[in-house]
């Protein structure tokens, strides 16, 4: 695997192993909050797991040379797990407004 010669694609890759780095991070502290509720825990951990997954995915995507097949395969991994990440999102904000019953059945 060879990088890409663009110099913006590059510097998106490293951007997103920054942020892929980054929310591995938030979502293992989060993780080892114990005063949390555990649902609302691990939800809000989840959020971070899955933008770390897209920004790693979208680090490949963006800084390697692959064929079109692959990176159609990357491009739907990466779709995936932002889509994952927005609905965590949602049912996370649910929980802190309203109540985890509620979010739950949102999910």
């Amino acid at each position: 695997m060879t990088l890409v010669n663009d110099s913006f694609e590059l510097t998106t890759a490293v951007t997103d192993l920054l942020l892929g780095f980054i929310a591995l991070i938030c979502a293992g502290l989060i993780f080892r909050l114990g005063h949390l509720m555990t649902v609302k825990r691990y939800i809000w951990s989840l959020v971070f797991l899955m933008l770390a997954t897209g920004a790693v995915i979208g680090s490949a995507a963006h800084g390697l040379i692959l064929n079109d097949q692959i990176q159609r395969i990357l491009w739907i991994g990466i779709y995936i797990s932002l889509g994952q990440t927005v609905s965590l999102l949602i049912a996370a904000t649910i929980i802190d407004w309203i109540n985890e019953r509620v979010a739950l059945i949102s999910l």
